[in-house]
């Protein structure tokens, strides 16, 4: 399912949804042109560390074999970004980010 910004705010109000930080603002100002919350997105800020696979490795991801965690933990590499260190994702790779909200789904 798509949830419409219109939506997702709503769920946020409701606490079907948990966003921590929340974006803001909700909604575009004159002041504050740019709003995190696009047609059905929200956008979320990286944050410092990065994890991808080690080069060199002939990985063929299939979850029928175990879960994702069990293949990438062992074969991967974490490391800190900056701007004074960025990285630079080629074609054809995979990165995993850590974004500086945490998103939830609380059940009620």
């Amino acid at each position: 399912m798509i949830l419409s910004n219109v939506s997702i705010q709503e769920a946020l109000d409701k606490g079907w949804l948990v966003i921590s930080p929340e974006p803001t603002p909700r909604q575009k100002t004159p002041q504050l042109p740019d709003c995190p919350y696009q047609t059905s997105a929200v956008d979320l800020r990286l944050g410092h560390e990065i994890a991808y696979f080690r080069e060199g490795l002939a990985i063929n991801i299939d979850l029928r074999r175990g879960t994702f965690a069990h293949l990438f933990g062992p074969n991967s590499e974490s490391r800190t970004i900056s701007a004074e260190q960025p990285y630079s994702l080629g074609p054809q790779k995979m990165v995993l980010g850590k974004t500086l909200e945490s998103v939830e789904l609380p059940i009620h």
